[in-house]
């Protein structure tokens, strides 16, 4: 499965090492500028693993000053995707970072905090009832090619069920596409 092409519209244009963001968002900091894609292990309610369910999605974080954009997108087993862009920025009283859609009416925000030096917890609510719908955490860890992403997503619950499904993500960084390989499908006009 491959990544929409508008995916990562968050993309900033400016290089990172000019951005002052040393005291702010020491989590986020280390994963932002980097596509992150993976696939999803999904987990019902009841706890089986639902293995015929195919996911694949991505996020992006990127800091601007003292603003936050995120991307996300995620690829439905029909082949749809859901792409999803959101800014905000830290609440000076609490450090909590809250992030709302970039187009009008969007149905969830989200509230972030950082456990430095490597894991963010995320509460989505929904903005029309207030209703925290899914929490998750996400933890910078070591794999077998270097920093991963896993993250871990709890969908909550209507009524007397307490979780709806598990979400459990492991993110890699996508590697840049070196120049040599446009040379080969002659894309450079060389």
């Amino acid at each position: 499965i491959k990544a929409p092409n508008t995916l990562f519209m968050s993309q900033q244009k400016e290089p990172r090492s000019e951005w002052n963001t040393e005291s702010i968002f020491p989590v986020i900091r280390r994963i932002s500028g980097i596509n992150w894609t993976g696939n999803c292990r999904y987990v019902g309610a009841d706890l089986i693993h639902a293995s015929n369910l195919k996911l694949f999605g991505g996020i992006r974080y990127d800091i601007n000053g003292s603003t936050v954009l995120l991307s996300s997108f995620l690829t439905f087993p029909n082949g749809n995707t859901r792409e999803v862009m959101m800014e905000g920025s830290v609440n000076d009283k609490n450090h909590v970072l809250k992030l709302s859609s970039k187009d009008e009416g969007g149905p969830i925000h989200m509230l972030l905090t950082e456990l430095a030096p490597d894991t963010i917890l995320i509460n989505e609510i929904e903005e029309s009832s207030g209703k925290i719908v899914l929490t998750a955490s996400i933890s910078i860890v070591e794999g077998s090619n270097g920093m991963e992403l896993a993250q871990v997503s709890h969908e909550v619950g209507e009524g007397n069920a307490v979780f709806d499904g598990h979400q459990v993500w492991r993110l890699t960084a996508e590697k840049p596409i070196k120049r040599d390989k446009f040379d080969l499908i002659n894309t450079t006009g060389r």
